[in-house]
């Protein structure tokens, strides 16, 4: 979008409500009727603020976009992620559970702000496009009430428990957050999540009335039909509602999910925009409003020249979820999207966290790779023995690194390292022991740590760190629909919905899951096979954990990073996964955080 979309709403949203923002300013959908084309602009200028650099606080501060801290945000909470330095970012407090409700973190606060006054031009647009006056006019409107569904909704998941957690039940009738679903905002006061989901429930079913059968108005930057549809899969599968999440989810596919799958992974992130298995994403572009690399998403996880690169790559993929992308030999989301920070090829290294000093609770890694020479090559310090043992050297220790295979995964090990209360790992008996690819020192490590790279926020029009940030893609619903069937027990479906994805990603043959080989995978229930090909097909898109959390599972951090070496109960989650509400917002309007 141009510039000036922005800039026409932000003249017209003079005022909010109290924190979420300002006061109401009943003079916006006044001057929306007076003019009805200007809707056109005020809509534009709804998409313009996810991506856009806004004042906030005083400032403009290049780091603080929307859509950068919803996929933080949404993401850090879970067990992909690692970090080998703690950073002045606030992300660092949302990965470690330690943010609070003051200004330190700025990028809960700058959330929470600008989702109101998206909503707020929302409402001015939809309370004053005359429904049913132009084809053009409900277009408009119908993209309006679903952003105000999706954003509701970002909200409700960010700062606020899940509708409901397998095994635990609903917590339907908790409280969630503030509700607006109009430009009067005389009262400030929480609804429940019970009244969340609804509001969004109705927005997407109006919006959907709207949209259906309109052309979308340009690329997937825009609202089309399937967007609402999309929301709804993913409302109902959260809610619990597996027979809606199926429904919904099928309607939206059609007779044949396959061909809604980008067939090339290379094109689906740096083309989002015109990928076929887009739904919805955020159009961004190098001439976007203080546009900066290094203040892009992409930054924090990739550069191609390593660590000090183009980008920050602060952010690096946890070991386990390593492991799962290099289960299959095959796995074309590894190939796509996995990297190695300046890669020694041919060269092996080894990793493994360890404690770091008396009563510290992280974990960073001992790491033995290749030693640089003057002339440039590299002296290995890691030799296969052909005998099914690695011998690895640093200075004056030498460590057997011995192996063995556990439902397809090779796992490695040294005897008599640490003990088991020690090490804390899934070996009995010996130390886990990680061999990848040997790394240049200087150029993928940090700190110790291995730096695993994520390109999936990358490439787009050859520029390095540039993305069109995908919020809802078909990939996600084939996934939706599989794990409302896992939920009733029907591996059967839950096992073909998988395979959808499996076979784009070229896995064939054995790869593609039966009801009769998932055991060997080690996995005892359909429902766990699919939180992991969740994890392989979304990650670092926002979904692990709350899939987790929502699931009744514990988040399993035992691995390298500045987080506490940590498993946490699921029940613990309720006062430690929902994000602070901001200290400003509680102070104006008196509402309290949901923790």
């Amino acid at each position: 979008m141009k510039k000036v979309f922005y800039i026409a709403i932000a003249t017209l949203l003079v005022a909010a409500c109290n924190m979420d923002f300002y006061r109401s300013d009943t003079m916006t959908s006044t001057m929306l009727k007076s003019d009805p084309g200007a809707a056109v602009y005020t809509t534009d200028g709804l998409y313009s603020m996810f991506k856009d650099v806004i004042l906030f606080e005083g400032s403009e501060y290049s780091n603080n976009t929307w859509v950068k801290h919803y996929f933080q945000l949404t993401e850090f909470r879970g067990d992909n992620v690692a970090q080998g330095r703690a950073s002045e970012d606030p992300f660092t407090n949302i990965m470690n559970y330690t943010e609070d409700q003051g200004q330190e973190c700025y990028n809960i606060g700058y959330f929470w702000y600008v989702s109101y006054k998206i909503l707020f031009g929302a409402n001015s647009n939809i309370e004053a496009i005359q429904e049913g006056a132009t084809a053009e006019g409900d277009l408009l409107l119908g993209e309006n009430y679903f952003i105000r569904a999706f954003v509701h909704f970002a909200l409700a998941n960010i700062y606020a428990r899940p509708y409901y957690v397998e095994g635990r039940g609903t917590n339907a009738n908790e409280p969630c957050v503030i509700l607006r679903t109009s430009t009067d905002c005389s009262k400030t006061e929480k609804a429940t999540i019970e009244q969340v989901y609804k509001s969004v429930e109705d927005d997407c079913n109006k919006a959907y009335q709207l949209l259906q059968g309109k052309k979308r108005r340009g690329d997937k930057g825009f609202v089309g039909e399937e967007a609402p549809l999309a929301l709804l899969s993913r409302l109902y599968l959260y809610k619990g509602d597996w027979d809606k999440c199926i429904e919904v989810s099928e309607q939206l596919l059609g007779a044949d999910p396959a061909s809604k799958l980008d067939p090339n992974l290379d094109n689906l992130f740096v083309n989002a925009p015109n990928s076929v298995e887009t739904i919805w994403c955020i159009d961004r572009a190098i001439t976007d409003y203080q546009y900066s690399q290094h203040a892009q998403l992409g930054s924090m996880y990739y550069s191609s020249t390593g660590v000090g690169g183009v980008g920050w790559c602060e952010i690096y993929s946890s070991e386990q979820l390593v492991d799962l992308l290099y289960r299959w030999e095959d796995e074309g989301r590894r190939k796509a999207y996995f990297a190695y920070a300046a890669p020694i090829e041919g060269q092996l290294m080894v990793s493994w966290p360890e404690k770091q000093g008396a009563g510290l609770t992280y974990r960073l890694d001992v790491m033995i790779t290749s030693s640089k020479n003057p002339d440039g090559s590299y002296t290995p310090n890691v030799t296969d023995n052909g005998d099914g043992t690695l011998t690895a050297k640093s200075g004056d220790n030498t460590y057997i690194i011995k192996k063995k295979t556990v439902n397809k995964d090779v796992k490695y090990y040294i005897e008599g390292y640490e003990t088991d209360a020690e090490d804390q790992d899934d070996i009995e008996g010996g130390t886990r022991v990680f061999v990848r690819t040997a790394q240049d020192a200087s150029k993928g490590t940090r700190l110790t740590m291995p730096a695993y790279m994520n390109k999936k926020f990358t490439g787009q029009g050859g520029e390095e760190l540039l993305s069109s940030n995908i919020f809802f893609r078909y990939g996600e619903t084939i996934l939706n629909a599989a794990e409302a069937y896992a939920h009733k027990n029907d591996a059967v479906n839950a096992v073909k919905y998988m395979n959808y994805v499996r076979a784009r990603a070229g896995l064939t043959g054995d790869a593609l899951y039966t009801t009769t080989n998932l055991a060997a995978s080690g996995y005892d229930n359909i429902l766990d096979a699919v939180l992991d090909e969740r994890r392989l097909e979304l990650f670092y898109e926002g979904f692990r954990g709350y899939d987790l959390y929502r699931n009744g599972k514990d988040i399993f951090r035992k691995y390298a990073g500045v987080h506490d070496w940590e498993i946490i109960p699921n029940a613990d989650l309720d006062n430690k996964f929902p994000c602070y509400i901001p200290y400003a917002e509680t102070v104006v309007s008196g509402v309290t955080s949901n923790k």
